[in-house]
C-alpha cells in the first residue's frame, strides 16, 4: 500500500511529509476497506444499471421549447446587462 501512495504522490508531484504520508496511508486503507465491504454485498439477480438515477427513459420530460416570461425580471437581478445578455467580467 505504501508503494501505491508513493507512486500516487510522485505522479501528482506532491511531496508530503511523514505525518501526511501516514494520514494518506490510513485514508487509503479505509477506502480499500470500504470496497472490500462492497464486495460482500450479494448482487445475484440484480440487473446492471446504465444510470443509477433513472429507472428508464420514460421518466424524462419531453424536450419542448417553453417561453420564459420572467426574462426581464432575471435581467434586472444581474449586476450588469446590455438588455439581452448578462455581462460578466473578463477572466483572462
Amino acid at each position: 500500500m505504501k508503494d501505491e501512495i508513493n507512486a500516487s504522490m510522485r505522479l501528482s508531484k506532491l511531496l508530503p511529509g511523514v505525518i501526511e504520508e501516514e494520514a494518506l496511508l490510513r485514508e487509503f486503507q479505509q477506502i480499500v476497506g470500504y470496497f472490500d465491504c462492497l464486495q460482500e454485498v450479494d448482487t445475484d439477480g440484480v440487473e446492471p444499471m446504465v444510470q443509477p438515477t433513472l429507472s428508464s427513459l420514460d421518466d424524462l420530460r419531453q424536450d419542448v421549447k417553453q417561453d420564459h416570461a420572467h426574462r426581464d425580471a432575471w435581467m434586472d437581478l444581474a449586476p450588469e446587462s446590455d438588455g439581452e445578455f448578462v455581462l460578466v467580467p473578463k477572466v483572462m
